[in-house]
């Protein structure tokens, strides 16, 4: 991979590389940014509400994939037991917004860049 003239011959380099893509493409949040958002009209996150209905239309959205996520749980296991799951995971979830409090895991997030056209060893040909 390539970028701005930094060549990785390996998985760290290169997700090193596409960390200073990123840097460069988005700004990080600034205190004052972010007591603007607290400050700002929006609700509180409590006042959102989420129904057992949220999660089934949620469960139905999902892929019929057995691969396992971070959690060790696979799309499939929540198709198959969504009515048997829904109700408590609704209650989950509503108990996270009200206190505010959610788990570490649930903070987490993949990023996969997709490649656009062009040479694939430049990451300036793929999209964020």
């Amino acid at each position: 991979m390539e970028y701005d003239g930094e060549v990785s011959n390996n998985t760290q380099d290169t997700c090193n590389l596409f960390a200073k893509l990123f840097q460069k493409v988005y700004s990080k949040f600034t205190t004052s940014s972010i007591s603007a958002l607290h400050n700002s009209s929006l609700p509180p996150i409590s006042f959102f509400d989420i129904t057992v209905d949220d999660v089934l239309l949620s469960i139905s959205k999902l892929t019929s994939s057995a691969k396992s996520d971070s959690d060790g749980l696979c799309p499939l296991f929540f198709k198959i037991c969504s009515d048997t799951v829904a109700d408590p995971l609704a209650l989950l979830f509503r108990q996270c917004l009200n206190c505010g409090t959610f788990l570490d895991s649930w903070k987490l997030c993949s990023i996969n860049p997709i490649f656009k056209s062009g040479d694939r060893n430049d990451n300036c040909n793929y999209d964020l």
